[in-house]
């Protein structure tokens, strides 16, 4: 079903839950989000849905920026792991073969 231009949600808003793509795949937000949003048009008026759907937006990209830096600083400490098992193995080797 068509919906007028501006009972369409933000460009930004569309714009900012494709970039936290694997976020909305895991939640399977983007289709509940533009569905709840039309109901709410129908319901409460345009102006009340943008509202709305901009603090839903705003409540998922805090989730997604806390998870996406959880994760990096997880990858880092297994990265600075990896790196010294290797350096040390590799230095292990080295000194016996100048002994």
């Amino acid at each position: 079903m068509p919906y007028r231009k501006h009972q369409r949600p933000a460009r930004l808003a569309q714009w900012l839950l494709r970039m936290m793509r694997e976020f909305q795949e895991m939640y399977l937000i983007a289709g509940d989000l533009e569905e709840a949003f039309h109901q709410i048009i129908s319901e409460r008026g345009v102006t009340f849905a943008r509202i709305w759907l901009w603090g839903q937006i705003f409540a998922c990209l805090q989730k997604y920026i806390l998870k996406a830096a959880i994760w990096r600083i997880i990858m880092f400490k297994n990265n600075i792991k990896i790196f010294k098992n290797f350096q040390n193995r590799f230095l292990g080797r080295l000194m016996c073969i100048h002994t």
